[in-house]
């Protein structure tokens, strides 16, 4: 009832603003693309699509890129309107001109796909490389599969690979971690594992956090030599350092690894204070056994709830489990089952098998 009563609130107030814009149409009123975006959304999650176009369009006019994707979604589709891959065509290059990854991609998918006619993977594989050098990690991997499928010529793949290094040599680090991707797993070049690390090597110096958190990875897990964790700690300090939540996750589970709980803890710590979960949940776990941090079921507890706050479902479970067994909390049996099943509804393997102990002893008593 209550999120009936929401989604009608919702779409009355959407009527009431469309209302009011077409009541006052002989007077022009200046767009703010972000709220017509805005509005594009709301309207589209309550698949009002023609409403959402026409939000997207004004919105588009006033200079959003994203809007102008949105409406060659629709047209690509035929939601909310005629299919028609032309206009498609045409809103994805508006939104492309302005640089627009995603927007890219999608000329590249009507290209490769054939959906405007005949297939043309020459323009497709063009599309895809500037999407890839414009940020669009998902556009490397169209890439592959059209290299893995044949369907690049030698001609072709020159002159994508000349671009790419031009774009690299213009400080582009998307372009550099692009070729180095490219030498990783064989799809334009010969795979070539030291040229992958060289070019990733430029990306993360240049700033690229993904490279960086590649390079950590291959360093650890010895991809094309041997592992070097001394270096793969080198660049997850580097990320880390740039703010780099993963790397930040990364990194302390290798200090707990190395015996060194506080350098782990503290990294923990900053990655929390920015939001992170996972760590929070970790906080949670130190402070539940003593490792790096002082025990206190009572602490441990708080951590518990601000990362179920941000959806950790072991977080959860382990609030349940505290209230089970009266770990910083007055037993309580009927909230211990609140919770668990609360994180087991979120996908926690913990709480389902908490819970399916206590269904059994149970039974036995």
């Amino acid at each position: 009832m209550i999120v009936l009563t929401i989604r009608y609130a919702l779409a009355f107030l959407l009527a009431t603003v469309i209302a009011a814009m077409l009541g006052c149409a002989k007077t022009p009123r200046p767009h703010n693309a972000a709220a017509d975006y805005r509005l594009g959304l709301a309207a589209a999650k309550l698949h009002h699509f023609k409403q959402a176009m026409a939000f997207w369009v004004m919105a588009a006019d006033a200079g959003d890129r994203r809007a102008a994707r949105r409406v060659g979604q629709l047209y690509a589709a035929g939601t909310g309107t005629t299919r028609n891959i032309g206009q498609a065509l045409l809103w994805f290059r508006r939104s492309a001109k302005q640089g627009d990854a995603r927007a890219m991609a999608r000329i590249g998918e009507i290209y490769a796909n054939g959906l405007g006619g005949k297939s043309d993977d020459d323009q497709a594989l063009i599309w895809f490389a500037k999407s890839a050098a414009a940020g669009n990690d998902a556009a490397m991997r169209e890439i592959g599969e059209l290299a893995r499928s044949g369907r690049i010529d030698p001609a072709e793949r020159a002159r994508t690979l000349a671009w790419f290094h031009k774009e690299a040599n213009l400080g582009n680090y998307f372009a550099m971690r692009g070729i180095a991707i490219l030498y990783g797993n064989g799809w334009l070049y010969a795979r070539d594992h030291e040229k992958f690390r060289r070019w990733m090597v430029r990306a993360g110096d240049a700033g690229d956090q993904t490279a960086m958190l590649m390079l950590a990875i291959s360093y650890e897990q010895g991809l094309g030599e041997k592992k070097n964790i001394s270096e793969a700690m080198h660049w997850l300090r580097m990320a880390a350092k740039a703010g780099n939540l993963q790397a930040m996750d990364n990194l302390s589970a290798l200090y707990m690894v190395q015996g060194n709980p506080k350098a782990a803890i503290a990294l923990d710590r900053r990655a929390a204070d920015r939001g992170d979960g996972d760590a929070m949940e970790t906080i949670g776990e130190a402070y539940q056994t003593g490792q790096g941090l002082g025990q206190s079921y009572r602490k441990a507890l708080i951590w518990f709830r601000r990362a179920a706050a941000h959806g950790q479902s072991d977080a959860m479970a382990q609030i349940g489990l505290s209230y089970e067994f009266a770990q910083g909390v007055p037993q309580d049996k009927q909230k211990a089952v609140y919770w668990l099943k609360k994180a087991a509804a979120a996908g926690s393997g913990l709480a389902r098998s908490a819970l399916q102990r206590m269904a059994e002893k149970a039974k036995s008593e």
